[in-house]
């Protein structure tokens, strides 16, 4: 069979809709429908004629696309002489610039200075925010995982977390490919988290054998971990704890166990530390009124976000600053009888008296300008380490962290950049008075630390290889920033025991000198030598007394900041 096509175009119906007809060889070429001549359409013939046809398309489809880019062309070059690559970043600017930010907060009242620039979840005209031209929509959500989720799915711009949780909330973004920063500190933990536990266990070295509950991947959790690696608990007696722990939902649930009887002690928070402190059965064993600068939360931004709306954040970050100096400047008078601001925002506080509200105050220390700039900073700054010692933390009990990460961490640019609205301020030194010092000596430490620090024979000066493990301390002791520093020489059996215990004072004043070098406040130091008199091991050994040489650094409570 072959084809053919009609010639009588505007006569035929099948040449005019273009249908090929089919014939036999050694019959008449003729139209099946009018009669006329076929014309014969052979397979080469075909695929040329479909050739030629689309060459003509898509000559005359590049006429007429080429005239209407010329005019378009010619009307914006009249209007605007934007390079084609700018034209570009202004598409991607329109599509994620934005003078909004979607923020989750959890329940807690250390955000308060952000929910007071805003007036509550959603800003209100007259706010802070509002007068800065902001709006802030802020989300409550409690659940750690929905917000991550959230954040990376970008129905959120930016959320609260402590650099705790951070550790590793950064680790699972980073694989995610998803760039963050944490840009500002809100508060610090000040009393609001801690270790409760009965009468009998005086230190966290009395948690060997003991059953502690607590929430998993929590900063309870990073808080007793933190306690357990900064004491002198041997490795197997750790990891003992670790297998005898009871896991709740929440922090909450902790202290619920604690109470029933279920657990000898309990990382938990407010108010369960209160309830412990009024208990027959119960105290506070450690709390962030002594480790006061271990648990610290701030708000994590998407990077994309940064760049594309930096004005945007800076107005947010001086916003909670302007916010933060009027709540501790100028707290809120009577006029705000229930504060409005938080009791429309968390549902904890909804049936709150006005001074049942301020007694969670002192639970968060709220960061102002200058406390940013120390914790952020670059070169002294307490963030970076951390998230790195959370990392390690984390990490150790099998969660996706890495240390290495904390140098991406953060970002201070934006903190830096407030020094045109605020003014770094000094602070109050603690000043450990003496009495303070004379009482805590007969204290049980609430951890113990045995270093070991090397001498010359029969000298006092720390030798160069002992300076990593007292740097490594001096950040505990930065980290426990309200707590009485109690350094002890101690000394083998050889050699005359007055010599011995003049040899073990010197050394402990040595220590207590290097740690102020490292900024330590040194009100807060109580040294004392031992002599050969507490030995930890045989003196009957070279090995025995090469461990009765050492040097113990305990921390304990300032009698002041204990709960009533």
């Amino acid at each position: 069979m072959k084809k053919g096509r009609c010639t009588k175009f505007g006569e035929c119906s099948l040449a005019d809709n273009k249908m090929y007809q089919s014939f036999q060889e050694g019959h008449e070429q003729l139209c099946q429908e009018c009669g006329s001549r076929l014309i014969i359409i052979t397979e080469s013939n075909g695929l040329r004629i479909a050739i030629i046809f689309g060459i003509i398309f898509v000559f005359l489809a590049g006429i007429v696309f080429g005239v209407i880019n010329f005019l378009n062309n010619k009307k914006t070059l009249s209007n605007s002489k934007v390079s084609i690559e700018s034209q570009k970043q202004l598409i991607v600017t329109k599509q994620q610039k934005s003078d909004q930010i979607n923020l989750s907060l959890d329940q807690w009242i250390g955000w308060r200075s952000i929910l007071m620039a805003n007036g509550g979840l959603d800003t209100k005209d007259g706010s802070i925010f509002n007068k800065l031209g902001l709006r802030v929509n802020i989300k409550n959500i409690d659940d750690n995982e929905i917000k991550l989720n959230a954040l990376m799915s970008k129905s959120l711009d930016a959320m609260g977390s402590t650099i705790n949780r951070y550790a590793f909330e950064f680790a699972k973004l980073k694989k995610a490919n998803i760039p963050v920063k944490m840009i500002i500190i809100t508060n610090t933990s000040d009393g609001g988290d801690g270790i409760i536990a009965q009468k009998g266990i005086k230190s966290i070295e009395d948690l060997a054998g003991k059953r502690v509950a607590l929430a998993r991947f929590t900063e309870a959790q990073c808080l007793l971990e933190w306690c357990l690696q900064n004491s002198s608990l041997s490795t197997s007696k750790i990891e003992s704890i670790r297998n005898n722990l009871i896991f709740t939902d929440d922090a909450g649930k902790a202290g619920e166990t604690f109470f029933a009887g279920k657990a000898d002690a309990a990382a938990t928070w407010q108010p369960f530390l209160t309830q412990a402190t009024n208990s027959t059965d119960g105290h506070i064993l450690v709390d962030t009124k002594t480790i006061n600068n271990f648990i610290l939360d701030g708000i994590i931004f998407r990077e994309d976000f940064i760049k594309y709306n930096r004005s945007t954040v800076e107005k947010f970050i001086r916003g909670i600053i302007e916010a933060t100096n009027a709540l501790t400047s100028n707290p809120p008078n009577d006029s705000d009888s229930k504060y409005s601001y938080l009791v429309d925002s968390f549902p904890m506080c909804a049936n709150l008296k006005k001074e049942e509200i301020e007694g969670m105050f002192p639970d968060a220390h709220l960061s102002d300008y200058t406390d940013n700039v120390k914790y952020l900073s670059a070169k002294t700054g307490l963030a970076e380490e951390i998230f790195k010692q959370s990392s390690q933390i984390w990490k150790k009990i099998g969660e996706l962290a890495d240390p290495n990460f904390s140098s991406e961490a953060f970002d201070n640019s934006i903190i830096e950049g407030m020094n045109q609205y605020f003014q770094k301020n000094e602070k109050n030194i603690i000043n450990v008075k003496a009495e303070q010092r004379e009482l805590a000596i007969s204290k049980s430490p609430i951890l113990t630390k045995q270093l070991t620090i090397n001498f010359q024979t029969g000298k006092s000066t720390i030798l160069e290889d002992s300076y990593a493990a007292l740097s490594d301390f001096s950040l505990t002791a930065k980290m426990a920033e309200r707590s009485i520093i109690q350094i002890e020489g101690n000394t083998d059996n050889v050699g005359n025991d007055l010599a011995n215990q003049e040899l073990s004072a010197k050394r402990a004043r040595a220590v207590a000198m290097y740690l102020q070098y490292q900024g330590i406040d040194p009100t807060r130091f109580i040294t004392i030598g031992n002599g050969s008199k507490k030995p930890i091991a045989s003196n009957g050994t070279k090995d025995g007394r090469s461990k009765n040489r050492r040097t113990d650094i305990m921390l304990k409570e300032i009698e002041t900041h204990k709960k009533k």
